[in-house]
């Protein structure tokens, strides 16, 4: 069985799953064995941020476009582990 991503954010703390003993990784196989997650589908989105200069009395705009992916959020609470929150 293979898993993405290898490793998660708990808080600002970061866990990677291909360390042998975590306990968390066998905890949130478990959870998503049986079913016990929620789950978010976010949609591409794009922001735009505009800026300007102003040259010689002229205004010049300029737009910047940031692409963000889709991306699926799975959320799962562990009650054996300080009841610790972790988002993929």
């Amino acid at each position: 069985m293979d898993y993405y991503p290898r490793i998660i954010l708990q808080g600002r703390k970061k866990i990677d799953l291909d360390k042998s003993g975590i306990i968390i990784k066998e905890k949130i196989m478990e959870n998503l064995r049986e079913g016990n997650f929620g789950y978010e589908f976010l949609p591409e989105d794009e922001n735009v941020k505009e800026s300007y200069l102003i040259s010689n009395g002229t205004v010049h705009f300029h737009s910047r476009r940031k692409k963000i992916n889709s991306r699926l959020l799975i959320k799962l609470k562990i009650d054996n582990l300080d009841n610790m929150k972790i988002c993929f």
